[in-house]
């Protein structure tokens, strides 16, 4: 017959339980909170520079820029001919890179148009063989609709902050001499105050936000 352990040497084994759970807990939830926040903050920024360049799309299409996200997005995916969306895409060497990527590891043939120009720019001193590539790949159907997809999806989710789940701020400074715009990441002093109030995100989490940045005109305060 088992001898029984005595309760007092039970309860001693939960608590040990107990405290070594709440111990990798400590370790592992300010962790995760760091490591959203960098996520949050990087994509962040890459919406601030897609829409930094949706607004040169927009002054290339309407001659002047626009301080409304709904108005770049109608423009661009809204497009039924593609033109619009597809100078958005050139035009944000990221994306297109995102996008290449992506459809080369699913498809032999798009692998080999990309190979193939990719050393012909080396051999031509062609710095960014994205646009290059786009356009062979545009020839064909499903290689266009692929990028157009990602593409539109890109637009879509480029509107809000992923800290605050807010819209970006745009600001149009245009004097009649002198064309400016501002991308701001909404983030405020307030959302920062709120975290730090927060006793779970900020004492136990260690979590700390601030604005992401901003970009003027495609200057991004961030690489300063």
């Amino acid at each position: 017959m088992a001898e029984e352990k005595p309760k007092g040497s039970i309860l001693y084994e939960i608590l040990i339980v107990v405290l070594a759970a709440a111990l990798v807990g400590t370790i592992l939830y300010p962790k995760h909170l760091w490591e959203q926040e960098d996520r949050n903050t990087r994509s962040c920024r890459e919406n601030i520079v897609s829409l930094t360049y949706a607004e040169f799309v927009y002054l290339n299409n309407r001659g002047h820029y626009t301080e409304s996200v709904d108005s770049l997005e109608q423009l661009i995916a809204g497009d039924p001919s593609k033109t619009v969306l597809r100078q958005f895409v050139k035009m944000d060497s990221a994306l297109a890179e995102q996008a290449i990527r992506a459809l080369i590891r699913k498809d032999t043939l798009a692998a080999a148009i990309e190979d193939t120009l990719r050393e012909y720019c080396r051999l031509n001193d062609i710095e960014s063989p994205w646009a290059k590539i786009l356009d062979s790949l545009y020839v064909y159907p499903k290689f266009a609709n692929f990028v157009d997809s990602m593409a539109t999806a890109r637009v879509r989710a480029m509107r809000l902050c992923p800290t605050v789940s807010r819209p970006y701020k745009i600001s149009v400074i245009d004097t009649g001499v002198v064309k400016h715009f501002i991308v701001e990441c909404p983030v405020t002093p307030q959302d920062s105050l709120k975290v730090e109030q927060d006793f779970l995100l900020s004492k136990v989490g260690g979590l700390r936000i601030t604005n992401h940045g901003r970009s003027m005109t495609g200057e991004y305060s961030w690489k300063r």
